[in-house]
């Protein structure tokens, strides 16, 4: 038996039996199981021998429709019941390295965007404090000079 035939042949016994709805659901939840277990890795053989006939199963969901304590409209199975690709993205975020979280990367920016002005402004002070050490005895001699020429021009 294949998946399609298996489906198929739950579909024709719900038909009319139940609201579509339920023969949706059904339908979605078997082919999701299916998947799941095949992704897993086990034969399909394996799988439909332990679902057992879609008949019988179809069976049990018109018995459960019927009334009696199980008169929802579907079972809870099929609503708490993960998708391989639910359970793929959760895979996916629970094997994120520490570096990509958006959490980290927002504070590492912080800090580096902190380091980055504090040197720069240091830079900058640094700068300052080597021109005033060794450039004022310069700056001094050309102010001198300046006022010297200036002097000697009144002087004439």
């Amino acid at each position: 038996m294949t998946k399609k035939e298996f489906l198929e042949q739950l579909e024709e016994t719900l038909a009319g039996e139940v609201p579509n709805s339920v023969v949706y659901d059904n339908k979605q939840y078997y082919s999701k199981y299916i998947d799941s277990e095949l992704w897993k890795g086990r034969a399909e053989e394996e799988i439909f021998e332990e679902l057992g006939n879609p008949r019988l199963l179809a069976k049990t969901v018109i018995d459960m429709q019927g009334g009696g304590f199980f008169s929802g409209p579907h079972d809870t199975a099929y609503e708490n019941y993960r998708t391989v690709e639910e359970e793929e993205n959760r895979s996916k975020h629970r094997r994120r390295p520490f570096y990509q979280n958006s959490r980290f990367i927002g504070i590492f920016a912080g800090i580096l965007g902190i380091l980055l002005i504090f040197f720069a402004v240091r830079l900058v002070v640094g700068v300052a404090a080597l021109l005033i050490q060794y450039a004022w005895p310069i700056l001094l001699g050309f102010l001198i000079w300046i006022a010297g020429k200036h002097f000697l021009k009144k002087i004439k």
